[in-house]
């Protein structure tokens, strides 16, 4: 009888040892894969400090970025699948109430990350703060929701500051403005206070901005919906596309919420998204990269699926036609697609 209770018992302990063990694996990975991040601080004039702006990570290529959010992206998972490995048998109820018992952290390969290089202002850091403010109420406001205005997944937000702010290849992108992307080659910190005080800086030699929206299509936006699905449960789904010199990014992504008193609360569950792309030309006028990325289903509070697109001159996105998404929660299914 014994053997029969030891087997599964060995089982689990060397599939949590081999877990454990390739988490580490990828932790090392990461920080030999980022050898050549750097934090870089710029003067700003008129910052009120200077955590507040000029300080932000620095890469040498946006394949550099894009390829630390990737390894991110992997630490989580192996991360969150070695904790919901542990609890596999128990439902949801039992599984959110022991991630609180615990003290569980589900983003702390992203804080390790930020304490690697000191980066103590990070965007992840002010999206978290302004969530909880927008949970903290009987009903959830969708045009207070921190989504509207903050695009990135939380291992971007991770590598960007709190003014959505990096370096890449030697420029500064300010990704904060509505309207526009901005890129600064030179002068760094009088640039940035430019931008920062909304002047004009269209004829600024050290600035270069691109445009974000147009009448048809888009080079950036975002949307989401959050649908009350059953009693006390919302799934927020969240279609984004972006580009950037030279590549675009289509995303989407769902968050679980349940209702607890009188506030909401990011809820751990069965989810599921997936992304089918048709990204258009500078003109609007034909499909020129699409692609479907397939499903990732996880036990997440929170997943996402993205795909990227290298090597065009400009993507862009059209109204309910680029960016369709795929979610699953909790048990149901339905479509979303990026619309404005």
């Amino acid at each position: 009888m014994k053997i029969k209770f030891l087997i599964p018992s060995l089982f689990i302990a060397m599939v949590l040892l081999n877990s454990c063990s390739k988490e580490d694996v990828l932790t090392n990975d990461v920080k030999n894969s980022t050898l050549g991040i750097e934090k870089v601080v710029f003067n700003v004039p008129g910052a009120k400090s200077i955590s507040t702006s000029g300080t932000m990570l620095s890469f040498s290529s946006f394949e550099e970025f894009e390829s630390t959010v990737s390894n991110l992206v992997d630490l989580m998972d192996v991360h969150e699948d070695v904790f919901v490995r542990q609890y596999e048998h128990l439902n949801d109820e039992e599984l959110n109430a022991i991630e609180l018992s615990t003290g569980f952290v589900s983003q702390q390969p992203l804080i390790d990350f930020e304490e690697q290089y000191g980066f103590t202002n990070s965007l992840r850091k002010k999206y978290n703060e302004l969530e909880a403010v927008w949970l903290n109420n009987e009903e959830l406001d969708p045009t207070t929701d921190p989504d509207n205005t903050i695009y990135f997944s939380a291992a971007e937000q991770t590598l960007l500051n709190e003014h959505q702010e990096v370096m890449v290849a030697g420029k500064v992108y300010v990704f904060s403005k509505m309207s526009d992307t901005y890129e600064v080659h030179d002068d760094y910190g009088t640039s940035l206070a430019k931008i920062n005080n909304n002047e004009d800086v269209s004829q600024d030699p050290n600035i270069t901005s691109y445009e974000k929206s147009g009448a048809s299509c888009t080079l950036w936006k975002s949307s989401n919906t959050s649908p009350e699905y059953a009693t006390n449960r919302k799934a927020k789904r969240i279609a984004t596309f972006r580009w950037l010199p030279y590549y675009g990014k289509s995303k989407v992504k769902v968050i679980s919420y349940k209702k607890s008193g009188n506030s909401w609360n990011r809820w751990r569950t069965d989810l599921g998204v997936g992304v089918q792309s048709y990204l258009y030309n500078s003109s609007c006028s034909s499909v020129t990269a699409q692609g479907w990325s397939g499903m990732k289903r996880k036990k997440r509070k929170e997943l996402k699926k993205a795909s990227t697109y290298w090597g065009n001159p400009v993507l862009q996105a059209k109204n309910n036609l680029s960016v369709r998404g795929t979610y699953e929660y909790n048990g149901y299914s339905s479509n979303y697609n990026l619309q404005w």
